[in-house]
């Protein structure tokens, strides 16, 4: 079984030994270490490469966003999962915009937060949220109406919004493949029209395209992918 390696950036030095004591229980969890500043956290990022940072830190939205892109610029391969408790629509989808793979709340269960770790070290997105209010807020913009996103998505065949769907909880072309009977060939030859259809970069964009398109409140109101 692979060790998930795991780094704690926290302002609540409390709170982070509480979650390190519980984590390390865990047979496929490690905490590497514990910091309770950005500072601290991307030389601690630098020495250790985690898998996984654990990120509780009461930033605004810019300096979220620098946070992350910092620790990807080490290392791409490593994921953030914001824990915050934090629920405005705006925060989360410039987590998520910015490169977060997961975010949850403080007021998830033990087991919760371990099926994030678990989710987004497979490279697939977790959102988990604590109220109706915060998950309305996520799909709609402030006034409540779609973006322009929305009218993009609609001009896609279903069989993109399906791959785009999936791609952006998370799944790999294998599994998209399996999902859809469509071969992997057919996958990335529907991934990278989406990109140019959609004048995205990466992954994060289709991400935010999924979300302001409505595709997840279409599949039933969840974020999450596991």
């Amino acid at each position: 079984m692979d060790t998930i390696k795991i780094l704690i950036a926290n302002e609540n030095s409390m709170l982070s030994e509480s979650l390190r004591l519980r984590l390390n229980s865990q047979p496929d969890l490690e905490v590497l270490g514990e910091v309770n500043n950005t500072a601290a956290a991307i030389n601690l990022v630098t020495e250790r490469n985690p898998d996984i940072v654990l990120l509780n830190m009461n930033l605004s939205e810019s300096d979220m966003v620098h946070t992350i892109k910092q620790i990807q610029r080490i290392q791409p391969s490593i994921r953030v999962l914001i824990f915050t408790n934090r629920e405005e629509g705006v925060y989360i989808r410039t987590a998520l915009k910015a490169g977060a793979s997961g975010y949850v709340c403080l007021g998830a269960t033990d087991s919760e937060l371990d099926t994030a770790i678990r989710a987004i070290h497979k490279g697939r997105l977790f959102v988990d949220l604590c109220s109706d209010e915060g998950l309305r807020q996520v799909l709609t913009n402030k006034s409540g109406k779609k973006k322009e996103n929305h009218w993009c998505t609609e001009h896609l065949s279903e069989r993109e919004k399906s791959v785009l769907t999936l791609v952006a909880r998370g799944h790999t072309n294998q599994e998209i493949a399996k999902r859809l009977a469509i071969s992997i060939k057919s996958v990335e030859s529907y991934r990278a029209r989406l990109m140019d259809k959609l004048n995205c970069q990466n992954r994060a964009d289709l991400v935010q395209f999924a979300i302001d398109g409505g595709l997840f409140e279409s599949e039933g109101n969840s974020l999450e992918s596991l």
